[in-house]
């Protein structure tokens, strides 16, 4: 077991050659983090300026995760015994740090504190902002555009869809009264969230018609003639004088709330 991790070692440390150009692909925990805050610190010790340095990964997580540990190994190469610094060194791959090595190890902690620019570890998202800001007339955006947060982005949302309905047409009104009526608020407001969510063809001009498809075959929601003859249906089959004789029980019970639902009955 213990060649296994030597060699597994071993490979790491050539991985973290800032001069070879490597891939690495492995399960997680198993090292990939370190192997990559082994290479940003290979490169600040052969003398990079750590503003030069961009480490781009995919979640605000893993990028914090980044630089804690690489702040950590800085500061603990500042305070640490020789032995420990010169084993550490030796782990990442310097078999023989000279003295300079040993000198620039313990200043970069200091180095690096003083520079508000680097090293710069950053999400897919947060990198293509930088770059947007820094073009906008090439990238054809507003200057100064920012990205909107989740929160953000659900009060435009929120905004836009209360706009489009108070706006409505008198079929797109219809429609809205109906998807109310077979379901609740929330109900209905979770139906058209998903809707707007997975629906990648709204700019398509057939999609009116394949919504109208995948609401009748797919999910059963009738049309409002459909609904209308249902409605009827359903009155027809009330029992008018039970419900009266129900209503006026209500009213005669003299708790004010059945009063008013058997006033309401009748």
């Amino acid at each position: 077991m213990s060649e296994i991790v030597n060699l597994a070692s071993a490979a790491q440390a050539r991985a973290s050659d800032p001069a070879a150009s490597v891939f690495v692909s492995a399960n997680a925990g198993t090292g990939k983090t370190k192997l990559l805050t082994d290479r940003v610190l290979r490169l600040l010790l052969a003398g990079a300026p750590a503003d030069s340095i961009l480490c781009v990964t995919y979640t605000r997580a893993a990028a914090a995760e980044m630089r804690n540990r690489i702040n950590k190994r800085l500061g603990d190469w500042a305070i640490i015994s020789a032995q420990d610094l010169g084993d550490d060194l030796k782990k990442m791959g310097i078999v023989m740090p000279s003295q300079d090595t040993f000198k620039r190890a313990r200043s970069l902690f200091a180095e690096v504190l003083d520079n508000d620019n680097g090293p710069r570890v950053e999400t897919v998202h947060s990198f293509c902002q930088a770059i947007l800001h820094r073009f906008p007339i090439e990238a054809g955006v507003a200057p100064h555009a920012k990205l909107a947060d989740d929160d953000e982005q659900a009060q435009l949302k929120l905004r836009a869809r209360n706009q489009i309905i108070s706006n409505a047409n008198e079929h797109l009104a219809r429609a809205i009264n109906l998807i109310a009526e077979l379901a609740s608020e929330d109900h209905a407001d979770n139906i058209l969230q998903t809707f707007l969510d997975q629906e990648t063809r709204l700019g398509e001009p057939e999609i009116l018609d394949e919504v109208t498809a995948h609401f009748k075959t797919r999910l059963l929601v009738p049309d409002e003639v459909i609904a209308n003859h249902r409605k009827a249906l359903a009155l027809l089959a009330v029992d008018t004088t039970a419900l009266r004789a129900v209503a006026s029980v209500l009213q005669s019970s003299g708790v004010l709330s059945h009063e008013r639902r058997g006033a309401l009955m009748n």
